[in-house]
């Protein structure tokens, strides 16, 4: 049987539904009915059971975990297993790199970090652009947050090419939407781009009738009533 999506679809398949776990309802489902709902939680689920491209090996919880390759899989890793280890700080991570502990690491690294991964001959940093985001959440329940006009110059207000020289080192991309570039099936290039401008940002209060006094201080418009979205 061969399944051909829509080019929407596939990337519903590729990053929702390959983060769904298979649950064999012959071994959980009696789990389940001994220890309800909570208690599932917390059972450790050991030896665990999948059906990826690796196998479980053994698991010593805070140390490591080894997983051994699935010959069986239809596709078949080209490497013998992963012993993964924990690291409960990323600088202990760091080193384990540079002194040849771990072979490589996913998480995500800081400019400082990177740079001296980026001294040893024998590393090598690959940089992709990410599906997630930083975002600055405002609380809309709240005043003067329930005000558009508010919102959009605190956005205005946001130096996000700063942000991306001085913390990231860089090696970040500024953000106009919670769908990420990358993701070309389900982001949208059109939307209004908000990008650093005082100017604006004070266009966008003056326009909605807020003042200033000679000290600076930001007075709301008489009679105000916020101004929850745009019309």
């Amino acid at each position: 049987m061969v399944f051909k999506l829509s080019e929407p679809f596939a990337p519903f398949m590729s990053n929702g539904l390959s983060l769904v776990g298979i649950l064999p309802k012959h071994i959980w489902e009696s789990q389940y009915e001994e220890l309800g709902a909570e208690g599932i939680l917390s059972w450790p689920n050991t030896p665990t059971i999948g059906s990826g491209p690796f196998k479980f090996n053994y698991w010593r919880p805070n140390e490591e975990m080894m997983l051994d390759t699935n010959k069986e899989h239809f596709s078949n890793p080209k490497v013998d297993g992963i012993l993964r280890i924990p690291y409960a700080q990323a600088y202990g991570l760091v080193q384990a790199l540079v002194s040849g502990e771990i072979d490589i690491t996913g998480q995500n690294m800081l400019p400082l970090d990177l740079e001296e991964v980026d001294k040893v001959n024998s590393l090598q940093t690959i940089d992709i652009a990410d599906q997630g985001s930083y975002m600055l959440h405002y609380n809309m329940r709240k005043e003067p947050f329930n005000d558009v006009n508010v919102r959009r110059a605190l956005t205005f207000a946001v130096p996000k090419q700063a942000i991306v020289d001085v913390i990231f080192g860089g090696r970040a991309l500024k953000a106009f939407s919670v769908v990420g570039e990358i993701n070309e099936a389900w982001h949208n290039p059109n939307i209004e781009k908000i990008d650093y401008d005082m100017e604006q940002a004070r266009k966008e209060l003056q326009n909605a009738g807020f003042r200033w006094d000679e000290n600076g201080k930001i007075y709301y418009p008489e009679n105000y009533v916020p101004q929850e979205y745009l019309d």
